[in-house]
């Protein structure tokens, strides 16, 4: 009779335990983001829960996505609480992983094809035009897989020609997500994205002068001819259909890409 009794508790010890671990896996978290354009946050997470998007037996559809405008705002919302992860696009993840060894990948959450491409103002097909031309022969020559070879990894300058009696082009920058845009400890802009683009200047022989912005403010800044261009990510949702992109925005052929995010939390 001891024995079951035993037996039965320990049974009852595990079923408890088990109960615990499922609740803790499923348990909902506050998880930070880049600010989407095309959506509100409500808009956004509504989103989230109806694609049945989480696989990862650590989410919850009952999770909550926070939208930051800037990388250093959303690392300084996990370091103070505000939230339990962040979601960064590999590339991104993995740098900040270097920088900051405190940190570590809760999982990895596959998604639909995402790029990095450019964007313009609705109607300005010439500007476009000549960026696709030029993004073409990159890839076409190496000089693409180059690029993401020396400026992905971070640390290296970017330098512009300068063309007299050129075109300038004004490009919307942020500055603030390393490797791709973000400042180096000399001042000066840096990264894969500003090395793309000091390639297509050369190329299309075009006079670049870079805008700081923030990145919630793009598709205004575009609208307002503040800038004539500005680096862009987008995503193809489940019906194979352009995500994030407003209706004012047209984009460029897609320079790099990635499948995959990398949730972060603090160790």
């Amino acid at each position: 009779m001891l024995r079951k009794i035993a037996i039965l508790t320990v049974l009852t010890v595990l079923a408890m335990t088990a109960t615990m671990a499922a609740d803790s896996a499923s348990a909902a978290l506050n998880i930070g983001t880049f600010g989407k354009l095309g959506l509100s946050e409500e808009e956004f997470n509504s989103s989230i829960r109806s694609s049945n998007a989480w696989n990862d037996a650590k989410h919850s559809k009952d999770d909550f996505f926070k939208f930051y405008d800037s990388l250093s705002s959303m690392i300084l919302g996990l370091d103070k609480g505000e939230v339990d992860e962040i979601d960064l696009p590999t590339i991104i993840g993995e740098y900040v992983l270097k920088m900051r060894p405190d940190f570590k990948v809760s999982c990895i959450v596959p998604v639909w094809p995402s790029d990095y491409v450019f964007g313009f103002i609705k109607g300005n097909t010439t500007l476009k035009d000549k960026f696709d031309e030029a993004l073409t022969s990159i890839k076409n020559d190496g000089t693409l897989e180059y690029l993401q070879v020396h400026f992905l990894s971070g640390g290296e300058n970017v330098e512009f020609s300068e063309f007299d009696g050129a075109e300038t082009v004004k490009i919307g920058v942020t500055g603030d997500i390393p490797p791709v845009d973000y400042v180096n400890p000399y001042g000066k802009p840096a990264g894969f994205n500003i090395a793309i683009l000091s390639e297509i200047a050369r190329r299309l022989k075009i006079n670049v002068k870079l805008v700081h912005i923030d990145a919630g403010a793009r598709a205004s800044a575009l609208a307002s001819g503040r800038v004539d261009a500005v680096f862009w990510f987008h995503a193809l949702n489940n019906n194979d259909q352009l995500f994030d992109i407003p209706e004012n925005v047209i984009i460029s052929k897609p320079y790099y890409s990635w499948s995959a995010y990398l949730h972060l939390s603090r160790r």
